[in-house]
């Protein structure tokens, strides 16, 4: 299974990160500027709602920037939902630890 990173975990990374969690993929959510958003999603998982208003709760791997090392392996597939101006310094920081 691909290992797969949501950096930005805001509206949209954590709708794309929570949807793929909730599909089976192995996917860690990373953010990079409130710890206790992923703090609070260690402890109580991600809730999204559907288009049909439905909520649905998930565990999920959440990290802070400072805790990539934590990864179990390497990412092979990284979705950047970042603002654009944080781009650049978050494709530097992954850099170690994306697979060829």
């Amino acid at each position: 299974m691909k290992k797969i990173a949501v950096v930005g975990i805001g509206a949209i990374g954590s709708l794309v990160g929570g949807r793929l969690t909730m599909g089976g993929q192995d996917v860690a959510l990373v953010c990079t500027s409130w710890r206790a958003n992923a703090e609070y999603m260690k402890e109580h998982g991600l809730t999204v709602a559907g288009a049909d208003g439905v909520e649905e709760t998930t565990q999920v791997t959440a990290l802070f920037i400072d805790e990539l090392a934590q990864l179990p392996a390497k990412i092979d597939i990284l979705f950047v939902a970042t603002k654009s101006n944080d781009t650049q310094s978050c494709l530097t920081t992954f850099k170690p630890y994306l697979a060829e």
